[in-house]
C-alpha cells in the first residue's frame, strides 16, 4: 500500500478463503454487487486470492493491509 493518490485512484480488495487459499471464496459476487450499488465515492475492485496469478502474489504479500479477519 502506498500513500500515492490521484483522482482516478481505486481500492483493490483481495478476498481469501480462510480454510483453503487455493479455493475460491464464497460470496464475492454478492460483495461486488453491494459495492457497485453503494455510495462509496471510489472504485473498489474485489479479487479472489485463488484467482490471482502466482507472479503477482509476492507483490501483494509485500504490501498489504488486513481489513477484516
Amino acid at each position: 500500500m502506498t500513500n500515492d493518490y490521484y483522482e482516478a485512484s481505486d481500492l483493490d480488495l483481495v478476498v481469501r478463503n480462510p480454510t483453503d487459499l487455493s479455493q475460491a471464496s464464497d460470496g464475492i459476487l454478492d460483495l461486488q454487487e453491494a459495492l457497485v450499488e453503494s455510495d462509496i465515492p471510489i472504485l473498489v475492485q474485489v479479487v479472489d486470492w485463488a484467482r490471482i496469478p502466482v507472479s503477482f502474489l509476492a507483490e501483494i504479500e509485500a504490501g498489504y493491509v488486513v481489513v477484516l479477519e
